[in-house]
């Protein structure tokens, strides 16, 4: 028998009862797409080498922690890395990238607070396979309490874990984290002192140039080169460095310093990572030779150009469709995809404007943004133009007499 606290709770109105039913329908194919059921947790014969939310940990006891360099060897001396990218480092695109040429990868920025609190954001944002190495598990944050209990939930799942002191968006502004974090070094210390002291794998740092005091655009080297000090000092293992300031973002961005790049990486003993103007194969190599850096990071290049690495030329549609192929393996939210297939096939639909318009409304499992993929390719492969504009429109009419249908349905 329900009790009254209950029944107060049920919904009365026709638009709660359709707000409930939606709710439970996102609630089921979340469970379906994660392989969860009720009270079981992992189901493993759905997807069986994946490793959801941390569920199944590394083969064998864990090795013996190392430091710097011995560390960096031991994971294979990785010389071109796939940078942290909110929403947009998940599983199925980094298994794509590693196809490539991608030797070590990181995750998605993951919000330490969070992570910590929400199991749906952990098995969202967090998922990786046994085949997912070298990676990297990165955190933004500024509570070392904090920090150090959701990296103790990653550290048997990964290589080493990160802590991001380089986002100058102004969502770290307010949340006071990444590169505005730069003002509180006592801070920082503590947040990487406190991960070196207590988990079994080593601390990486991600920074960005500290801004002159005369223009926020160019970089004080010399505090800078301090900053980066003190990261060693703390515990940091491994370091890459953003050859931007924190005000070199949107219209600002200009060009990275990878001269300062390089005078950080002189006085450091551990390996350094550069990071910025690394959009081709060329521009990684160049890098390299010209700072000494050990490996270099990449992000806005490996959204347009997943293959960028490999040094070879793939048609953009062909990578689309294995990263799809990708996604039906290790499913990941829908707006990863979205995002993913505007970036890889940003001049295809141009073109094709109905299927991006197809893309951006229309799809919601991972099958269907595969369908609008394949008509894609299919179009490429036999010449076929996009649809004249009479019968997109036609077409959208249809999709618009559908929805209101199925509201009606929904009120009754």
């Amino acid at each position: 028998m329900s009790s009254v606290s209950d029944v107060s709770k049920q919904p009365r109105t026709k638009a709660e009862k359709r707000k409930a039913r939606r709710q439970k329908i996102r609630e089921e194919k979340n469970k379906k797409r994660l392989g969860i059921e009720d009270g079981k947790g992992y189901v493993t014969d759905i997807n069986p080498n994946i490793l959801c939310g941390g569920h199944l940990p590394r083969d064998g006891p864990p090795s013996p922690k190392l430091g710097g360099w011995d560390h960096f060897r031991a994971i294979g001396s990785p010389r071109y890395l796939m940078a942290p990218m909110v929403d947009g480092s998940e599983l199925p695109f980094r298994h794509l990238c590693r196809k490539y040429g991608v030797d070590c990868c990181y995750t998605p920025m993951l919000h330490s607070k969070i992570f910590l609190d929400d199991e749906v954001f952990r098995r969202d944002y967090f998922t990786t396979t046994k085949e997912d190495r070298p990676l990297i598990v990165q955190f933004c944050a500024n509570d070392p309490t904090i920090l150090l209990q959701a990296a103790k939930r990653v550290e048997n799942y990964c290589d080493a874990v990160d802590i991001n002191f380089g986002c100058p968006q102004h969502i770290a502004k307010r949340g006071r984290y990444g590169a505005f974090l730069q003002e509180e070094w006592d801070l920082s210390a503590s947040m990487v002192e406190t991960l070196n002291k207590n988990l079994s794998v080593p601390v990486w740092c991600k920074i960005r140039l500290i801004k002159s005091n005369d223009n926020p655009l160019l970089p004080d080297v010399e505090k800078s080169i301090e900053y980066a000090k003190m990261m060693v000092s703390a515990g940091c293992q491994v370091l890459a460095v953003h050859g931007r300031t924190r005000d070199q973002k949107g219209q600002n961005m200009g060009i990275a310093d990878w001269s300062a790049i390089k005078k950080i990486r002189e006085v450091l003993p551990i390996p350094v990572l550069a990071n910025g103007n690394i959009r081709t194969k060329e521009d990684a190599d160049l890098c390299m030779k010209e700072t000494g850096v050990a490996g270099v990071l990449s992000a806005c290049g490996l959204l347009e150009n997943p293959a960028l690495f490999s040094g070879k030329n793939i048609l953009p549609i062909d990578l689309a469709r294995e990263y799809m192929e990708a996604c039906s393996l290790y499913p990941p939210p829908n707006s990863m995809i979205r995002s993913h297939l505007f970036q890889i096939l940003k001049e295809e639909l141009k073109l094709h404007t109905d299927i991006r318009q197809g893309l951006a409304e229309d799809s919601r499992t991972v099958a269907s943004f595969g369908d609008y993929v394949n008509e894609l390719f299919r179009r490429i492969q036999s010449g076929e133009g996009p649809p004249s504009e009479a019968l997109v429109a036609e077409e959208q009419r249809k999709k618009l007499k559908a929805m209101k249908k199925g509201r009606r349905e929904d009120d009754a």
